[in-house]
């Protein structure tokens, strides 16, 4: 009997305990406020990265036309002047800093079995001793490649995102093509 009545005692405050809903809110969003703010930073992680390298394939795209067309030969353009023409022209919608950020390797070749594309990346950074400019004259075979670091933004996504050392990633643009038989201009 006695336990009957503590039963029935706390039957109430139970009761009144299960109908109060005045911090489920919270509650719910503590459950899932982490996981929906870091979905957030992983998609505009995302976002920045596809953005960098849609510019990096836009500023190569326009700098292997030019190689291919001779336009760069015959104006005498060094690999310096290239690769700052490749930087202005990435930095036209997002803001980009390319000292010591961006690589341009242009190769010639003899045949297209002999293109070798290799990975830049040694022990986890791109050395800049591995890049070449030969843009090739009329007719030859023009390997044109474009390197971009981007530095992840969020510690969290940098081991996830990033894939060289320092929580950077790699952005990678390539063409490969026969040089258009412009006429010598000598």
């Amino acid at each position: 009997m006695a336990f009957q009545g503590v039963l029935l005692r706390l039957a109430g405050p139970l009761r009144r305990a299960g109908q109060d809903r005045s911090g489920a809110t919270a509650v719910e969003f503590a459950l899932i406020g982490a996981p929906f703010v870091l979905t957030l930073m992983a998609l505009a992680e995302v976002a920045v990265i596809g953005l960098v390298q849609s510019n990096l394939d836009l500023a190569m795209t326009e700098t292997a036309r030019r190689i291919r067309t001779g336009e760069i030969q015959q104006a005498g353009l060094t690999a310096a002047d290239i690769r700052n023409e490749v930087c202005s022209s990435m930095g036209r919608i997002l803001p980009v800093d390319c000292g010591g950020d961006l690589f341009v390797d242009v190769r010639r070749f003899d045949a297209f079995t002999e293109v070798a594309d290799g990975d830049p990346a040694d022990d986890g950074l791109i050395e800049e001793a591995e890049m070449a400019f030969d843009p090739g004259d009329p007719s030859d075979i023009v390997l044109v490649r474009g390197f971009y670091q981007h530095q992840v933004f969020t510690p969290f996504f940098q081991d996830i995102f990033g894939n060289i050392d320092g929580g950077q990633r790699v952005m990678y643009s390539a063409f490969l093509f026969r040089n258009e038989p412009w006429p010598d201009g000598s």
